[in-house]
């Protein structure tokens, strides 16, 4: 199951610009989201944490 999420992660890291890096360790998973220049993408990061938190994930 986590090489299944790795993957569908890694193929979200090649489609969209905003996702810089995608690491695990077991089931731990490290998204890294960042803005076109680079820098961290805070404001995304922060919508996608809300989202979970209203989803309850």
């Amino acid at each position: 199951m986590g090489a299944r999420l790795i993957l569908g992660l890694k193929m979200l890291e090649q489609k969209y610009g905003c996702v810089g890096d995608v690491r695990s360790m077991g089931m731990y998973v490290w998204l890294q989201m960042i803005n076109a220049d680079g820098s961290e993408a805070t404001e995304i990061r922060a919508y996608v944490k809300n989202r979970m938190r209203d989803n309850r994930m």
